[in-house]
């Protein structure tokens, strides 16, 4: 999924590896999803990981309905936050 903040634009590689480092330092981020219908779903993920064009990618999450929301909507976002510094990224993919 290419990553974007809220307001559209992309954060770009920095701003991604940031996320993964601090996904990294944290339990799980949290992929949000939803169907053709527009059913909602959450799953957590354990890992995160970017890629070499500005992409960030879940690697390890458990739910086999993420995979297939994305299949008929793309519509989605991935949060990270850490609640005890209140340090927080996220994406909204369109």
């Amino acid at each position: 999924m290419s990553a974007k903040t809220l307001a559209g634009a992309k954060p770009g590689l920095k701003g991604i590896e940031r996320a993964v480092a601090l996904a990294e330092t944290l339990p799980h981020a949290f992929v949000g999803t939803s169907n053709r219908d527009g059913t909602p779903h959450i799953a957590a993920a354990a890992s995160l990981s970017s890629t070499d064009d500005e992409k960030l990618a879940v690697t390890s999450w458990c739910w086999p309905a993420t995979v297939t929301n994305l299949q008929e909507n793309r519509n989605s976002t991935v949060v990270v936050w850490d609640p005890e510094t209140e340090r927080a990224f996220r994406w909204l993919e369109e």
